[in-house]
């Protein structure tokens, strides 16, 4: 067990931008992408750190929730307390939105899971990886766009 930091180095971790979201910067999670802070006894996500510290406790079963878009914000105005359901009913909402960074449309999206091209190839063509490629065609990314071409399909 390492020995406790104070909470500037938390804060060292934090980018803040007035109006805005306050990012972190320091180690993150695979996958999903949440930061993560060590404290020296413990791991936690920062976003709930920084509720700790604003709010107090986080109530049994509740989690802490983003009224934003990204996963590694921690400014304070930007969360709330919500329950499992909800926070599943905000991913599901989250997944229709395309982020600003994105460098495929919906019909380039489209135009993936419609393609006989292969993995490599679609990748090359619109510069993204072999495994979005993948993820697209399984289903694992741009959920409602997938959806609706199954739905179009005729089998």
């Amino acid at each position: 067990m390492g020995k406790p930091r104070d909470s500037s180095f938390f804060w060292e971790q934090v980018e803040i931008i007035e109006n805005a979201c306050w990012m972190w910067k320091g180690s993150r999670t695979t996958g999903v992408e949440y930061g993560i802070y060590y404290d020296g006894k413990r791991t936690y996500l920062a976003h709930r750190y920084m509720w700790q510290i604003v709010n107090g406790d986080i109530p049994r079963k509740m989690c802490v929730l983003h009224t934003c878009a990204f996963l590694l914000c921690c400014n304070p105005e930007h969360l709330y307390l919500g329950t499992a359901k909800i926070a599943a009913q905000d991913r599901m909402k989250r997944r229709k939105q395309k982020s600003p960074w994105s460098k495929l449309t919906e019909d380039d999206v489209r135009y993936i899971l419609r393609s006989s091209d292969s993995h490599y190839d679609l990748s090359l063509r619109f510069d993204i990886s072999m495994q979005h490629v993948r993820q697209i065609r399984n289903g694992e990314s741009w959920l409602w766009i997938y959806e609706e071409y199954l739905e179009s399909e005729s089998f």
